[in-house]
């Protein structure tokens, strides 16, 4: 099986949905340590995510990896994911949870809905050397968890 890397372009394409600003902010310069270039489409609500998801399928324009919070205004992060692995343009495109809850049903959910991998995002966000870890991990086909 092929990894994202070697049937990617040159810059991974992630698709960051979450609401809050400053964990997006802390998020995005987590990723600046990833060992690949990254660019970040932010989107700050579920269902505007499921429209460009859906937008960009029919583009032919995917992106490479989805980081997704829980907690959403409208359809939360439950729901995304839920019609993102229902969806046959979409259900194969790695998705991680990224959620500040560590609660054991939340990361039960997000497993039985399919997620690649599940983090809970740290109280100082400011160190989350986690994310560029398990995004190089699933970006080189490592990671499943």
């Amino acid at each position: 099986m092929a990894t994202i890397l070697e049937v990617s372009k040159k810059t991974v394409e992630v698709l960051m949905v979450e609401d809050h600003a400053a964990d997006s902010f802390f998020m995005r310069q987590a990723l600046k340590n990833s060992r690949h270039p990254i660019h970040v489409e932010m989107i700050t609500d579920g269902e505007t995510a499921l429209e460009y998801l859906r937008r960009q399928a029919g583009r032919g324009s995917l992106p490479d990896l989805i980081l997704l919070d829980l907690s959403l205004p409208g359809k939360d992060g439950r729901e995304v994911l839920a019609e993102i692995k229902v969806d046959p343009r979409l259900e194969n495109i790695p998705l991680v949870v990224v959620s500040g809850s560590s609660n054991a049903s939340d990361v039960l959910d997000s497993r039985e809905l399919e997620s690649d991998f599940y983090l809970v995002k740290p109280l100082n966000m400011l160190e989350f050397p986690a994310l560029p870890r398990v995004v190089d991990r699933i970006l080189e086909g490592r990671a499943k968890g």
